[in-house]
């Protein structure tokens, strides 16, 4: 159940930083909910993944894919 969560928690975080370049620094409204809307999605289920984790081993792997993903979807748009 915690890899669930921190894969949660990484999906979340992907489709937030996505979004931020279309919330034009937060001057669109759509685009900026949609950020914050997963950024907290995000942080809840990373907090709650790192309660069964190793917090050193959860962040890892949290920014390590986190990074990956969101350069790879970054080069495709």
């Amino acid at each position: 159940m915690p890899y669930v969560l921190l894969s949660v928690a990484i999906a979340a975080e992907i489709v937030a930083t996505s979004f931020l370049k279309y919330s034009n620094g937060f001057r669109r409204l759509m685009p900026t909910l949609i950020c914050i809307l997963f950024y907290s999605l995000c942080h809840i289920t990373f907090g709650k993944a790192v309660m069964r984790l190793n917090l050193g081993m959860a962040y890892a792997i949290w920014c390590g894919v986190g990074i990956l993903a969101t350069t790879l979807i970054s080069v495709c748009i």
